[in-house]
């Protein structure tokens, strides 16, 4: 499954959640790919057919992204984390 992914970088947990921006849910459905949220060291991983409902919640604003300037908002999981960084690939 690790070619099927696309892999993500977080620096936050709120709440038990992390926050992944809207660019990489739209990605992981045009190519029907799951994701790979890593934060701290640890990583999850949500399948292709599960990206969708293991949405939480979605932010109410936009936020601008302090490099690009651009808009985005914020799809956020719960973090329950299955691999360390021992057998990371990222």
């Amino acid at each position: 499954m690790i070619g099927d992914l696309i892999k993500v970088k977080v620096k936050t947990i709120w709440q038990g959640q992390v926050g992944i921006r809207d660019k990489y849910i739209k990605q992981a459905n045009d190519e029907m790919k799951g994701l790979q949220i890593w934060c701290k060291g640890k990583a999850m991983e949500i399948s292709a057919n599960k990206v969708g409902s293991e949405i939480i919640t979605r932010s109410e604003k936009p936020f601008r992204d302090k490099y690009s300037k651009e808009f985005h908002y914020l799809f956020y999981f719960n973090w329950k984390p299955e691999i360390t960084k021992q057998t990371s690939l990222f």
